[in-house]
């Protein structure tokens, strides 16, 4: 059992460092504890749980402002332990209270009909298993993660960070994302519009469709993904979009507009996909000829 008045983990006691040691020696502690503990090496089970420890520490202490918000924190809950609002230390605490909150969100989402969120299958619906979101991730609560997205120096954090945003589906999430969309790291951004689309607020939509007509990149796939999940493929301002995508200059739009297409029940007139016919690729011919068995392009003949 959780014992409230036990020590706070210290990352720095984790990672064998002085608490006024620099990121170079951070780092060096680090790899010096990954040759020892990694999984690969050491085959124990206490290893693994401690590497995660080591992990975890690691990607705290070697941000500079998620440092500085943890030495206040330490600094301040240090000799104070049964006050339970120090984000850091009470790991133990805090996922198992998450994950009790989740068991009761669970039963009233089934109770209302709704389906439950597998949380080990959530890193397999993002990036097609590209990305592997730890599940403590998934844990962290919302402030941490917003702490995490908006100040980490750290690509992966960010994006780790969006994604678990995405899925608590929270409604200040939205408000969270919103100030990463620009974020220098094209990734980054994929997450962060994956996330908004997995929100599932409709009153993102408009901020969606104004990015989209304002990006001209591979991205405005992700955002036509986001703008499909959030209607559940219904609704004109989706089917605008489509038409708007079957003449883009760039091939993956078009490819992916049109297989989320074939993902509706809607039908196009001639008219609308008629500039996907001219300098057509074989993948897209295919595309096409499955929506013309269908019958789902009216006013076409051959």
């Amino acid at each position: 059992m959780y014992n409230a008045l036990e020590k706070p983990i210290d990352y720095y006691e984790i990672l064998r460092v002085q608490r006024d040691v620099s990121v170079d020696e951070i780092k060096k502690a680090y790899k010096r504890l990954v040759l020892i503990f990694h999984p690969d090496v050491c085959k124990e089970k206490e290893c693994t749980e401690k590497f995660k420890e080591i992990v975890k520490a690691y990607s705290i202490l070697k941000d500079f402002d998620l440092r500085v918000g943890y030495d206040k924190q330490l600094k301040k809950n240090e000799g104070f332990f049964p006050k339970i609002k120090f984000e850091y230390c009470y790991r133990e605490f805090v996922k198992k209270r998450d994950a009790l909150l989740n068991s009761f969100r669970i039963l009233f989402k089934n109770i209302s009909g709704k389906n439950k969120t597998d949380i080990s299958k959530k890193s397999k619906e993002f990036f097609q298993c590209q990305i592997i979101v730890p599940d403590e991730i998934f844990l962290m609560p919302l402030e941490e993660l917003e702490q995490r997205l908006l100040y980490s120096q750290n690509v992966y954090v960010r994006m780790n960070a969006a994604i678990a945003i995405g899925y608590k589906r929270e409604k200040r999430g939205f408000s969270i994302l919103e100030k990463v969309i620009m974020d220098p790291d094209y990734e980054v951004r994929k997450a962060v519009i994956w996330a908004m689309g997995n929100l599932r607020m409709k009153k993102s939509l408009e901020f969606l469709k104004l990015l989209y007509n304002s990006t001209y990149s591979p991205l405005r796939l992700e955002i036509l993904k986001s703008i499909y999940k959030i209607t559940q493929g219904k609704g004109l301002l989706l089917h605008g979009m489509f038409i708007q995508a079957f003449s883009d200059d760039i091939e993956e739009l078009r490819i992916g507009a049109l297989e989320l297409f074939l993902r509706t029940n809607k039908k196009l007139s001639y008219r609308d996909v008629k500039g996907s016919f001219e300098n057509i690729s074989p993948q897209i011919r295919v595309l096409i000829d499955r929506l013309i068995s269908e019958n789902r392009i009216l006013n076409y003949s051959y």
